[in-house]
């Protein structure tokens, strides 16, 4: 991720990965993901930054076998809780309700090394240890870990989670808008599933969970489209259910998000909470070429200065 005058901007190349047998390394190891960095600490805008993006397996090795065009794209960051060196930490308070100044002891909320993931390279993450009760009755998920988010409009909201343990109820997320209204809840249950609650929609009948195994991240994406009020659920890249309602229709903006685990043998991992806004994107300028070799690009990108209204 990267920052500019006009916000934060994102950048990462997009490319299929094919297997070539005329390489004679047999059959082609298949990319997970694209390592980026940025040799410098910001992007300005206007100014040329040199890039590094790597394809990489999941057991985080680069896979030279892998090619393609690469693309360069942008868009408005409106939050990025890393959690690197505390990064977004201070905007995240464990407590019970919104007048409440004491932390609920069931519960413990702390930053900690990040545990293996492959997805993402990331050194620090919080942890879930406990639990508040059924976390998603009689505003018990209040008393968890809240997060606010000023009224925003993401077109996209992802983070990732993992648990211990998938025999327990155990984490719970709350996104909710004006006045606490429930936008959607999201939970990884006893039963091995993990997903948006059905129960509270009505309106949807189709499946919306996955399986999950314990001790293994997955990243959940929201593709929000705010003019009919439903979001796409995505799971490590995978649509699991598309236009998906929002619990109440009266949210019109998010407001904030809360945290929380079940059961008081729960432990939950979360990390890198990001919502952006794709409408309004920027446009990259890319110097390089314009494929990757053997697994890695290298080039410079560019995000143009906007013009300010006088």
């Amino acid at each position: 991720k990267t920052e500019s005058d006009s916000g934060r901007v994102s950048a990462a190349p997009a490319n299929k990965t094919r297997e070539d047998p005329g390489r004679g390394r047999g059959r082609a190891r298949m990319a997970t993901h694209i390592r980026l960095r940025h040799l410098s600490d910001t992007i300005a805008s206007g100014l040329p930054a040199k890039l590094v993006a790597t394809a990489c397996t999941a057991s985080g090795e680069v896979d030279p076998d892998f090619d393609g065009r690469v693309e360069v794209t942008a868009c408005t960051s409106l939050v990025d809780d890393t959690f690197e060196n505390g990064q977004g930490l201070g905007q995240w308070r464990l407590g019970c309700q919104e007048d409440c100044n004491e932390a609920d002891d069931a519960m413990e909320c702390l930053l900690v090394p990040t545990p293996p993931n492959p997805r993402c390279h990331s050194t620090s993450c919080l942890r879930l240890s406990g639990g508040v009760g059924d976390a998603k009755m009689d505003r018990n998920w209040a008393k968890g870990c809240k997060r606010a988010l000023e009224q925003l409009r993401p077109t996209r909201m992802s983070f990732y989670c993992r648990s211990a343990t998938n025999n327990v109820e155990s984490l719970v997320l709350f996104v909710t808008g004006h006045n606490d209204r429930v936008a959607l809840v999201f939970s990884m249950r006893a039963n091995g599933t993990m997903g948006i609650e059905e129960e509270l929609i009505a309106s949807f009948d189709a499946p919306l969970s996955v399986p999950y195994e314990p001790n293994t991240w997955y990243r959940v994406e929201l593709a929000i489209d705010w003019q009919r009020k439903v979001y796409d659920f995505i799971v490590d890249g995978a649509c699991v259910a598309p236009r998906v309602p929002f619990e109440n229709q009266r949210v019109s903006s998010l407001g904030k998000v809360f945290v929380s685990n079940s059961h008081e043998r729960s432990e939950t991992y979360i990390d890198r909470l990001w919502l952006i806004d794709e409408a309004e994107a920027p446009s990259v300028a890319v110097d390089g070429p314009a494929s990757m070799c053997d697994g890695s690009w290298v080039g410079y990108v560019e995000v143009p200065k906007r013009e300010e209204n006088v």
